[in-house]
């Protein structure tokens, strides 16, 4: 298998397996009462052949998704929504007599 690292090059990598659950969810309490929940879910994660950091490690990339979603919100904090839905009738099919 072959990747991209960020520097352009593509060079030969090993193609990495998950082991267990490949999603994690993370809750971050804010000072106002809320929550920041992030969830991030690895699709992919390969490991550079012959490639090295600064420091010797192995270069590794990881194809991931993150989700952010605010949970938690206290009361005080809801308002009239700034802009309004317009809600749009549902189409019609045909008439049957």
């Amino acid at each position: 298998m072959r990747i991209r690292l960020d520097d352009g090059r593509i060079v030969d990598a090993v193609d990495l397996q998950i082991v267990g659950p490949n999603t994690k969810v993370v809750d971050f309490p804010l000072n106002d009462g809320s929550k920041l929940e992030i969830q991030i879910t690895v699709q992919a994660a390969f490991r550079a052949t012959d490639e090295f950091n600064d420091v010797g490690e192995p270069v590794y990339q990881v194809k991931q998704v993150i989700n952010a979603r605010m949970r938690d919100i206290p009361e005080p904090f809801y308002g009239t929504p700034s802009k309004k839905l317009a809600i749009k009738p549902a189409p019609r099919g045909p008439e049957i007599a």
